[in-house]
């Protein structure tokens, strides 16, 4: 099952403020590790996401 197939990142987020996921203390990142790196792709679509769906990262 993919229930996020047809929704936009942006969606997503949204779907979850509504059910009060603390983006603060989540983090996507190709490198792995403890901190996101902030550049790669993965970094740049969510903190796009996240502004679009207006919630602003730490």
């Amino acid at each position: 099952m993919t229930p996020y197939t047809h929704i936009t990142k942006t969606d997503i987020v949204r779907h979850g403020m509504a059910l009060g996921i603390n983006y603060d203390e989540t983090w996507s990142c190709y490198k792995g590790g403890d901190e996101p790196c902030g550049v790669c792709g993965t970094c740049r679509e969510r903190e796009e996401a996240l502004r679009d769906a207006g919630y602003y990262d730490k």
